[in-house]
């Protein structure tokens, strides 16, 4: 089953809004995740394209200052240092810049950590953690 949402339309994001842009970051993430579950692996070149998604998608959640703007930030932090923690290996394999994520990585953390929520911080604290030691060893390994 494919979800096929129209922005505009069927979930109340309106075209060219901060909420269009963050809504497409998601939208890539899902569309990686659901290729990558049908294929092997992907190649560099796919991951690149996919951490510029997700760039693009932090600049904009870090200049939000609405009322979801913390929920926003926080959400999308969290599903940065997930992505990072499940494809560890794939990263590795693939030749991604080990340091240009563990940068990422290390962004995310700070930023989530500057968001006045215990909860939060701790969850992410916690993936921060696991994540960290994947990306770490894998690369390690790999080189």
């Amino acid at each position: 089953m494919q979800y096929t949402a129209t922005a505009d339309t069927d979930i109340g994001i309106v075209k060219g809004t901060n909420q269009d842009s963050i809504a497409d970051c998601y939208r890539a993430i899902c569309e990686f995740m659901t290729a990558q579950s049908v294929t092997t692996e992907h190649s560099k070149a796919d991951y690149d394209t996919l951490f510029d998604e997700v760039n693009r998608a932090i600049e904009v959640v870090d200049r939000a200052d609405d009322g979801e703007a913390n929920y926003d930030k926080i959400s999308l932090y969290y599903a940065t240092i997930l992505l990072i923690n499940s494809n560890a290996e794939y990263i590795a394999a693939v030749g991604c810049d080990r340091d240009e994520v563990s940068a990422l990585l290390d962004d995310m953390y700070d930023k989530s950590m500057g968001i006045k929520s215990i909860l939060a911080c701790s969850i992410c604290l916690k993936t921060f953690s696991t994540a960290r030691q994947t990306i770490t060893t894998s690369c390690t390994h790999r080189i």
